[in-house]
């Protein structure tokens, strides 16, 4: 839905039990009135859970808490770059969701929210893509700096239920009930994990006193301050009837890697790669069932 900013991939709308549900949200409105800092945002439910949402509580609109932390990129499903978010209560803020495809083995979109981190950033975008065979998502963000300004991309998450990471393995997994998901970050280089809960600030109390629910937070950041960032991750959900797709993640020379079972996602980390004897330029390739794609500025295209 590009006027409205908005894209959707479900995978069971018929069946609760088993449906897969990411809602994206790239604005082209701007972040004003109700609207948050929060281009390229994403919500994912499965099987009728939600597992990654936006942070906070309406605990009045501009409150401390609803100025401070929810109209805050910090507090949404983006990226951060050195702690920096979008730019806030601004009619110039705003982001698309560009260059939808669709075949029988994926489906593709991309949100660019340039203009929403303009003042550090002459490029923030990210490239979605759902692997149908494998009922995974490989999200890839593109960063670009404005020349003279570096920073530190940080990929962010939120959630009712506790994270739990494996710093060698640079996954993460969330679990509420029978869904799970599970993320394989395409980064082998130095990088760490941040988790938290809680709000800062924390919202009032309720009008009839109970306690607003607690929330959880992970942030990923390869370590270094940079000019350019291209970073990967797969995104594996899973239910009672639906084990989370395998994943093996490594980097080979200039590229990252994740092997998904027998098909492929790679993240271009600069100039050319060459892996399995595929050779492109493009920002990012996927193979699937024996079908190459590349990602490329005019979105995914089929080779």
């Amino acid at each position: 839905f590009p006027g409205a900013g908005r894209a959707a991939v479900r995978s069971h709308i018929d069946d609760p039990t088993r449906d897969i549900a990411l809602i994206f949200r790239s604005s082209p409105f701007g972040a004003i009135s109700h609207s948050h800092a929060s281009n390229n945002d994403f919500v994912l439910h499965v099987a009728g859970r939600c597992l990654v949402m936006p942070s906070g509580h309406y605990a009045g609109y501009g409150s401390n808490h609803h100025a401070h932390w929810v109209w805050h990129t910090k507090s949404h499903n983006c990226v951060t770059l050195s702690d920096a978010g979008q730019i806030m209560r601004s009619h110039d803020s705003v982001g698309a969701v560009e260059h939808a495809f669709e075949d029988e083995r994926v489906a593709y979109f991309r949100g660019t929210a340039d203009a929403s981190y303009a003042d550090r950033a002459r490029r923030c975008r990210r490239h979605v893509a759902w692997l149908k065979a494998h009922r995974c998502f490989v999200m890839i963000d593109e960063f670009v700096a404005v020349p003279g300004i570096v920073s530190a991309l940080q990929w962010n998450a939120h959630s009712w239920d506790q994270f739990t990471v494996d710093e060698d393995a640079r996954s993460f997994r969330v679990e509420r009930g029978d869904s799970t998901l599970s993320g394989h970050f395409m980064y082998h280089h130095n990088s760490f994990f941040s988790l938290s809960e809680g709000f800062d600030p924390p919202p009032a109390p309720a009008r009839d006193g109970r306690a607003w629910p607690n929330q959880h937070h992970l942030r990923f950041t390869p370590a270094g301050l940079v000019s350019v960032r291209n970073l990967g991750v797969v995104l594996c959900p899973g239910h009672a009837g639906l084990a989370g797709a395998p994943v093996a993640t490594e980097r080979v020379d200039g590229a990252e890697v994740a092997r998904i079972g027998d098909d492929l996602a790679v993240v271009n980390m600069g100039g050319a790669l060459s892996v399995d004897g595929i050779d492109s330029d493009a920002l990012g390739v996927l193979r699937l069932d024996g079908h190459i794609y590349e990602i490329r500025d005019d979105g995914l295209t089929a080779r």
